[in-house]
C-alpha cells in the first residue's frame, strides 16, 4: 500500500511537458552548385494548442545564398503583416535575413487528418547560389536556420507565446552546378488566374495616423501568391477627362499638375485626399503578373468641400502684381500732374507774352 502511494505521489508532482510548435524547413538537405537554384518550404507543425499568428526570420549565408523570391500561393496564412516582395530582396540578401509575419483568421488546429494537400506552408523560399561566389569563407555547407526572434502565437485571444522549437537545414555545397529545380518558374510561367476578389474599407481612428482617413485591404493568391498592392487616388473630373481651370499664377509660374498615377502601398494605406472626393482604386498584382482591381467610392455625406489654399509662392506673386500695379498707378498720377503744371506754366508765359 505504501508503494503505491508513494508511485502515485511522485507522479503527481512530475512537471507535464505540453508539446510546442516547431518551424521547420524542407527539404532540410540537398546538394547545390554555382548558378542553381531551389526552393525550401516554411512548414510550421503545431503543438497542443491552436495557432494564429507566426513571425519567422531566416537567416541563411548571403555569400553563398540569395533569395531570388519568397511564395505564398499555398500559406496557411491569410492575413500578412510582413511579407517579403521584389522590392524588398535587395536588402534581404544584403543583409542574409528574411523576415515575415502573418496571421490566420480562426486559428490554424493542425493538418486535417487524411488531408492529401500540403496544409502547413507558411512560405517557399526560392534560393540561388551564384554563378560565382566572392567569399573570405570557404564553405562545403550551407546552413539555413531561424533566428531566436521568430515566434508563435496561440489562438486564445490574448496572444500568448508558443514555446516553440526549430529545425533548420544544411545544403551541401558543390563546386559544380548540378540540376537546378525550375519548377518555381513553371508555377509562374502557368499562372493566369487573378488574386481573389477582396473588399476596400475605409477607417478613421483617434490612435493611427491622428486620425486621418486610411484604408485597408487583403487579398490572397492561391497559384503563385500575391506580390504586392498599387493604390490610386483619382478625381471624377479625371476619370471624365475634363482639365482643371488654372489660375493666372498657375499657367505661367507653377508646376504643371501632376495626372494621378499608381503607388506601390501596404494597408493599412494612408489618404492623400482627406476631403474623400476621389475615387480609391487598389490594385493587387501576383507574381506571374495577373491583376485585380477594386473600386472604392467614399459617400457623399463623407465628403468634404475642397477649400482653395494659396501657396506661399502665389501669394508673394499676387503681393508683387498688386505692389507694381499701385507703383505704376502712383508714377502715372505724378507724371499727370507734371504735366498738368507743365501746361499751365505754358499758357501763364503765353499770357505774359502777349
Amino acid at each position: 500500500m505504501m508503494k503505491k502511494i508513494t508511485i502515485l505521489s511522485i507522479l503527481l508532482f512530475l512537471p507535464v511537458y505540453a508539446q510546442a510548435s516547431v518551424l521547420y524547413l524542407d527539404p532540410a538537405e540537398g546538394e547545390y552548385g554555382p548558378g542553381d537554384s531551389f526552393t525550401a518550404d516554411v512548414r510550421l507543425e503545431i503543438g497542443n494548442d491552436c495557432v494564429n499568428t507566426v513571425e519567422a526570420f531566416v537567416n541563411f549565408p548571403n555569400d553563398y545564398l540569395s533569395v531570388a523570391d519568397f511564395i505564398t500561393g499555398e500559406s496557411i496564412l491569410s492575413l500578412w503583416v510582413e511579407k517579403p516582395d521584389k522590392a524588398g530582396l535587395k536588402e534581404i540578401n544584403r543583409t542574409g535575413t528574411l523576415h515575415f509575419a502573418g496571421g490566420i483568421p480562426g486559428g490554424y488546429c493542425g493538418k486535417i487528418p487524411g488531408d492529401p494537400g500540403e496544409s502547413d506552408i507558411l512560405g517557399r523560399i526560392v534560393f540561388q547560389v551564384p554563378g560565382m561566389i566572392v567569399s573570405d569563407v570557404e564553405r562545403e555547407n550551407l546552413e539555413v536556420g531561424f533566428s531566436p526572434a521568430s515566434r508563435v502565437l496561440l489562438n486564445d485571444g490574448l496572444g500568448t507565446a508558443d514555446t516553440i522549437s526549430t529545425r533548420g537545414a544544411s545544403f551541401r555545397f558543390s563546386k559544380k552546378s548540378t540540376e537546378p529545380d525550375e519548377t518555381w518558374r513553371e508555377d509562374i510561367k502557368s499562372d493566369v488566374t487573378p488574386p481573389n476578389p477582396f473588399v476596400i474599407e475605409l477607417r478613421s481612428d483617434p490612435g493611427i495616423f491622428d486620425g486621418r482617413y486610411y484604408i485597408i485591404f487583403s487579398t490572397i493568391d492561391k497559384q503563385t501568391g500575391v506580390d504586392h498592392f498599387e493604390v490610386l487616388e483619382i478625381t471624377l473630373e479625371e476619370l471624365a477627362g475634363i482639365e482643371k481651370e488654372l489660375s493666372l499664377y498657375e499657367r505661367f509660374f507653377a508646376e504643371a499638375p501632376k495626372p494621378a498615377n499608381w503607388k506601390t502601398a501596404k494597408t493599412p494605406y494612408l489618404l492623400e485626399n482627406q476631403a474623400l472626393t476621389s475615387v480609391i482604386r487598389v490594385k493587387a498584382i501576383d507574381k506571374a503578373g495577373n491583376e485585380r482591381i477594386e473600386e472604392y467610392i467614399p459617400p457623399a455625406s463623407m465628403q468634404k468641400p475642397v477649400s482653395k489654399r494659396t501657396s506661399a509662392g502665389e501669394l508673394i506673386f499676387w503681393s508683387a502684381l498688386g505692389l507694381s500695379a499701385l507703383l505704376v498707378l502712383v508714377v502715372i498720377i505724378i507724371l499727370t500732374i507734371k504735366i498738368i503744371k507743365r501746361i499751365k506754366r505754358s499758357k501763364n508765359y503765353e499770357k505774359d507774352k502777349s
